[in-house]
């Protein structure tokens, strides 16, 4: 079945609507998780410098 964008649209936000999928957050956690994911990276560049971890493992830990 085939939708065009606007109803397809409708649909999306009738789901985010949905208290029942979805709640409503107070606060937008954006900027948490991107220090949490900045951290990691932070970290992953010291353990590679350290020679503690692989190009390949600090690859991962970057989500490269």
């Amino acid at each position: 079945m085939l939708l065009s964008r606007e109803d397809y649209t409708s649909k999306m936000l009738d789901q985010l609507e949905n208290p029942l999928q979805y709640r409503q957050l107070s606060l937008d956690p954006s900027d948490e998780h991107l220090n949490i994911v900045q951290a990691w990276r932070i970290w992953g560049d010291k353990w590679l410098n350290f020679g503690q971890i692989s190009q390949e493992i600090e690859d991962w830990v970057k989500g490269l």
